[in-house]
């Protein structure tokens, strides 16, 4: 499947809630144990937007905590865990579309690629946060040099419209690194070349990168409006619909169609061309 079509979130989210409805132990409960561990941010510990200054904008206390203490150690063991779970569930992920078989045992299958994925997220964790050091500059040096001759409010201003002017720069590198994570647990590849191929993908397809992740950040967190416990159901689907995105843009395609795509298919059975047990 072509990159624009994979990356269609109308149709990775109608897939995604068929592997849910068809296979809610494996599909539903790995994706619920990705996003309780953290996703892509997570070595960060607590750098979360609940601990960030009223700016919206990390302070330099917020990045001090988030890489000291219980932030980091918590942090850390919630990386590893992730790291080992988002190889797990792209392998579940890919039987349970494939064939409609699940196995919850194939959420804790590393394939050999565990270092591996934990060192290229660490790289894109180090990037992404070197990248975000300029907002912190950018926002609040105005305002400290502003505050020593009395022109606060004009400090504020040139601090958000300097920070805003980096922000499409911040994004063009965040969409960037953006797929590094499934390109190893999918395609197997080691820590660099991982980051090599995840900014050859978004090359041409950032705009399509940032509507697809749009359209998930806003599904994901519309089970607020159903007094938050509706989070439960709609963060996991969007999870799943990002790795099926990329397993069915790196995989070959099924001879006769995966079973997922058949509606009056009844799963079961092995199928040749995208193996369920792929490994690195």
């Amino acid at each position: 499947m072509d990159f624009r079509q994979a990356y269609d979130p109308v149709r990775a989210l109608g897939v995604s809630w068929r592997l849910i409805r068809h296979a809610p132990l494996t599909v539903l409960v790995g994706a619920l144990l990705l996003v309780a561990t953290g996703g892509e941010n997570q070595f960060l510990g607590s750098f979360t937007p609940s601990r960030l200054s009223v700016e919206w904008l990390p302070s330099v206390r917020d990045v001090v905590w988030a890489f000291s203490g219980w932030g980091f150690c918590l942090g850390l063991v919630a990386f590893v865990v992730n790291g080992l779970l988002q190889i797990g569930f792209a392998g579940a992920a890919q039987r349970v579309m494939v064939t409609g078989e699940e196995r919850f045992r194939d959420l804790f299958q590393d394939r050999g690629l565990w270092l591996h994925i934990l060192v290229a997220r660490f790289l894109t964790t180090l990037i992404v946060a070197l990248a975000a050091l300029p907002f912190v500059v950018l926002f609040h040096g105005p305002i400290l040099a502003a505050s020593v001759v009395d022109l606060d409010a004009i400090g504020w201003v040139a601090g958000v419209v300097f920070s805003l002017a980096y922000a499409p720069i911040f994004v063009y590198l965040l969409l960037g690194f953006a797929l590094v994570a499934p390109v190893v647990a999918v395609e197997g590849k080691r820590p660099v070349d991982a980051l090599q191929r995840s900014w050859e993908l978004a090359d041409g397809h950032r705009i399509q990168l940032l509507i697809y992740f749009g359209v998930l950040a806003i599904v994901g967190l519309s089970g607020v409006l159903l007094c938050g416990v509706g989070l439960l159901f709609t963060l996991p689907w969007s999870e799943t619909a990002r790795f099926e995105s990329y397993l069915r843009f790196a995989l070959p395609e099924v001879e006769g169609g995966a079973w997922v795509d058949n509606e009056a298919a009844e799963p079961g059975g092995d199928r040749s061309g995208m193996s369920a047990d792929r490994s690195s």
